[in-house]
């Protein structure tokens, strides 16, 4: 993976940055370059910090925080009509997959309002939800197992 700096402006102070990461994909007749940008952040020149490795370990990690995952659980999970919950991370993008088996309104909107909280929580956090209606079929048949299970009813 490489990784472009982009200054847009400075001072004797610090300056304002973007990271531009390009990791290598194989297309069969090569590779190619593809360019993820992040946000613009502040620099101090006072600060000695080596930023690629402050990048690497922050940009690459995959893990979702122990408070993340106890908010969701404690929020959805009160809901009876949920049977599990599955996280997985990816690209800064916290995905979550609530199991129910039958499609009921009340309940959907019960979930979207828990939901909701979860937002208010962590308003900086990108989070995707879904609810996904089993309606008696095994699980197996709705959704993969790349995911992570944080909760499954008793």
């Amino acid at each position: 993976m490489a990784t472009q700096f982009t200054k847009f402006n400075s001072s004797d102070r610090g300056g304002l940055f973007a990271v531009y990461l390009f990791q290598s994909q194989s297309t069969g007749i090569g590779e190619k370059l593809l360019p993820r940008r992040f946000e613009p952040f502040s620099v101090s020149h006072t600060l000695n910090i080596k930023w690629r490795a402050v990048l690497s370990s922050n940009l690459e990690s995959e893990t979702i925080s122990t408070e993340l995952r106890t908010a969701i659980i404690s929020e959805i999970a009160t809901i009876k009509s949920v049977e599990q919950i599955f996280v997985k991370q990816k690209n800064r993008v916290v995905t979550i997959w609530t199991i129910i088996n039958e499609d009921e309104r009340q309940v959907r909107r019960n979930i979207y309002e828990k939901e909701e909280n979860v937002f208010d929580i962590f308003p900086k956090i990108k989070l995707d939800f879904n609810v996904v209606i089993r309606d008696n079929r095994p699980l197996e048949e709705i959704i993969s197992f790349d995911r992570e299970p944080i909760y499954k009813r008793d």
